[in-house]
């Protein structure tokens, strides 16, 4: 019974995330709903997906900074065209959840760059 209430949990989560997205104006089929008829794909976050997460992470940021911040934050890190790339992009990431922590923008974590790198669970 636990277990059930444990998955229903996690399937609230996930989905409150894909409607979130959305919500901040996402184009569906990056998450993966336009091939889905605008169902989620349950299960998307438990597995590692760094393509995914990096995508979220660049969406994500991009909307809170704006335009003009977002050309600054991310120049010469997106779009993501190989893996050096990719670890440079989640050092600017860091970076920037890093200043919000301190501006108070953001709770104190115990985010890593190697957290960022996996993009799964409930980090």
């Amino acid at each position: 019974m636990t277990m059930d209430r444990e998955k229903e949990r996690e399937i609230e989560l996930e989905s409150a995330m894909y409607t979130n997205c959305l919500l901040l104006g996402m184009d569906p089929n990056i998450i993966g709903l336009g091939a889905s008829n605008g169902t989620p794909r349950v299960g998307l976050f438990r597995h590692s997906n760094p393509k995914l997460g990096e995508q979220l992470l660049y969406f994500i940021l991009s909307s809170l900074r704006g335009p003009a911040q977002s050309a600054k934050d991310f120049d010469k890190v997106w779009p993501i065209f190989d893996s050096a790339q990719s670890r440079d992009f989640r050092k600017v990431v860091q970076g920037i959840i890093s200043e919000l922590e301190s501006h108070g923008a953001l709770p104190r974590s115990n985010s890593r760059v190697s957290s960022l790198a996996t993009c799964c669970g409930p980090r």
